[in-house]
């Protein structure tokens, strides 16, 4: 049921005649920015970020007025006056272009599952198929999988309409798969991996064409395809798990951190030696990507061992701002965030307090991408899950976090973009409007002005006047 829950979510909005359940929203295998975020939630951000800096070239054209000889001033105020206007005007129009490029691909995406789900052409034949899969021999494969603009990949594509795409979703075409994986060409292998997967996981058989096949395997991205159909069984298949653990010391990081999905998930409890891995990769992998990926996810695994790692690098002792950000992520994962831990952990809680009280504040910590995980505690649609969650967490304690959030909002050290995530948060725990107002207070010395500090006011201006 954990692996139907971390999947079926992902494919619900475009299949919804077959009556899939959004109760949990899950994570997925695909690493992700340390706060991968929804679309417009990345909008917002663009958006609020190309202000910012709008804001900070302001302030760097008054300081260079500042320095240098009356006469001086003149020349060196104008020069980065002008400097100041060319960054922001090119800050907003990258924000624009961006948030145009999101627009587009968010349209393009509703589009193409509109039109799957009205489509209900029969599904492919066995031949088909076959001969749609082995017309990816043509095409390449990079770093993001089979290139989207070979014609034979858009072919594919589109020949895989509603029942089709059920059918590979019920891993009704492992078969083929199994025959085709060992393909001379890069992208018909890739493929035939990810044919073998299922929302139930990789059957049997596919484990075991799947496990000799990367034993051999020498492309880095069919290699990660490969770990991601069988990774789901890493503690019911000691090969798979004995491939996890090689794997996950592999050459490429995007293989390393597709090992590390699997090992961060409660599909690995119970399996010898992976929490410890992880935990040696969190503190030794070359690449802070991937350590920083497994910090993030590591709260999945909800083991207590990961406490003392988690402690030692969430603490202004770290000087690796980014990494602390990582790990508070996962450190909340241990007790709240989507999907709701089976077993929150109230020394994850008690730390996580603690670390958002450290002072001073800075722009970095702390960061603004973990204020919405905060948000889970709450839910508007009761559900099993969230039941289950407050019956073990009843020392989760809603006013102490509004009272700590409150206090992140009035520190004008803290970056503006935690503090504006911290007010929403507030407003989703259910902040009365006389503390959001107190708050506003706060910042009367700004009305009127343009800089960070408006956009806080805003936003609480904002919260109070819906309520």
């Amino acid at each position: 049921m954990r692996l139907v829950t971390r999947l079926v979510p992902a494919f619900c909005a475009g299949l919804m005649m077959i009556g899939c359940s959004k109760s949990e929203p899950a994570p997925t295998t695909q690493p992700a920015a340390p706060a991968e975020q929804p679309a417009e939630n990345k909008a917002s951000a663009k958006d609020e970020a190309a202000n910012a800096k709008a804001g900070e070239a302001g302030e760097a054209g008054a300081k260079a007025g500042e320095a240098g000889e009356a006469g001086a001033k003149a020349g060196v105020a104008a020069e980065a006056v002008a400097e100041a206007g060319d960054k922001a005007a090119a800050a907003v129009g990258e924000a624009e272009k961006k948030l145009g490029q999101m627009a587009g691909e968010l349209d393009g995406a509703v589009k193409a599952a509109e039109a799957m789900v009205g489509d209900d052409s029969p599904a492919l034949t066995a031949e088909e198929y076959e001969k749609l899969l082995l017309g990816l021999s043509a095409c390449q494969v990079g770093e993001w999988g089979i290139e989207r603009e070979c014609e034979a990949k858009k072919a594919f594509d589109e020949a895989r309409k509603r029942n089709t795409r059920l059918k590979e979703l019920a891993g009704m075409t492992s078969t083929l798969g199994q025959k085709h994986i060992g393909h001379e060409a890069p992208a018909v292998r890739l493929q035939s991996a990810q044919m073998m997967s299922s929302i139930f996981g990789a059957d049997s058989k596919s484990q075991e064409v799947l496990l000799a096949a990367a034993g051999k395997e020498q492309d880095p991205m069919v290699l990660k395809s490969m770990i991601g159909a069988v990774g789901s069984t890493v503690s019911r298949n000691p090969e798979v798990k004995d491939l996890l653990m090689k794997t996950v010391d592999h050459e490429h990081e995007k293989v390393r951190i597709e090992s590390i999905s699997w090992l961060t998930t409660s599909f690995a409890n119970g399996t010898e030696g992976t929490l410890e891995k992880v935990l040696d990769k969190i503190e030794k992998d070359p690449s802070d990507k991937v350590r920083q990926y497994a910090c993030e996810r590591v709260g999945g695994r909800e083991d207590e061992r990961a406490l003392p790692l988690l402690d030692k690098l969430t603490s202004d002792k770290n000087p690796d701002d980014k990494m602390a950000a990582a790990c508070m992520r996962g450190l909340i994962k241990m007790w709240a965030g989507f999907p709701k831990p089976k077993e929150p952990s109230e020394k994850a809680y008690q730390l996580t307090l603690k670390r958002l009280s450290a002072k001073p504040r800075s722009k970095e910590r702390p960061s603004w991408t973990i204020m919405s995980d905060f948000r889970s505690i709450v839910t508007e649609s009761p559900n099993s899950f969230h039941t289950e969650w407050e019956g073990k967490a009843k020392w989760v304690d809603k006013k102490a976090l509004l009272k700590v959030l409150a206090d992140v909002v009035a520190d004008r050290q803290a970056n503006w973009m935690a503090r504006t995530g911290a007010v929403d948060t507030m407003v989703k725990l259910g902040a009365d409007k006389a503390a959001l107002e107190k708050l506003a207070s706060g910042y009367k010395d700004i009305e009127g002005k343009f800089g960070e500090d408006s956009h806080v006011l805003k936003k609480l201006n904002d919260a109070v006047a819906k309520m």
